[in-house]
């Protein structure tokens, strides 16, 4: 599995989110964009996301949230409150397509293994529909 960093600005300062593109080729394709549960990255989905796409001929855009995987770390004194979820949706996603360069919305923007633990989710209002995968 290949990933690539990119730069966004996040509460006043670079952060790298770790990155990866599936299907690229696909250029006419819905985008299809993976979120991951409270506390996963880009290698917990394995191949999981790539046999999606390939099986809805989709392109698909995988990252990992500041803190998890290849992107900034957490810095040690930083806080994260119980709304992190939601600052994340309304702040960071939307910086990450905007830098790379994804104009319209993704066919399916949330889509998670597992419920999440923190608060009552990821919610992208203005980036597709959500959906919500049975609690194993």
């Amino acid at each position: 599995m290949h990933t690539n960093l990119v730069q966004i600005s996040w509460r006043g300062r670079p952060v790298h989110i770790e990155h990866q593109h599936l299907n690229a080729h696909l250029a006419d394709a819905p985008l299809l964009v993976f979120l991951h549960e409270g506390l996963g990255s880009i290698a917990m989905w394995r191949d999981y996301p790539q046999q999606l796409c390939d099986a809805l001929e989709v392109r698909g855009l995988v990252y990992s949230r500041p803190g998890y995987g290849l992107s900034t770390p957490r810095q040690a004194q930083e806080h994260w409150g119980v709304d992190l979820m939601h600052q994340q949706a309304h702040e960071v996603l939307p910086a990450l397509l905007q830098t790379l360069g994804v104009s319209q919305s993704p066919w399916l923007s949330l889509c998670s293994l597992s419920r999440h633990r923190r608060g009552d989710g990821y919610r992208a209002p203005h980036h597709g529909r959500g959906c919500d995968a049975p609690e194993h």
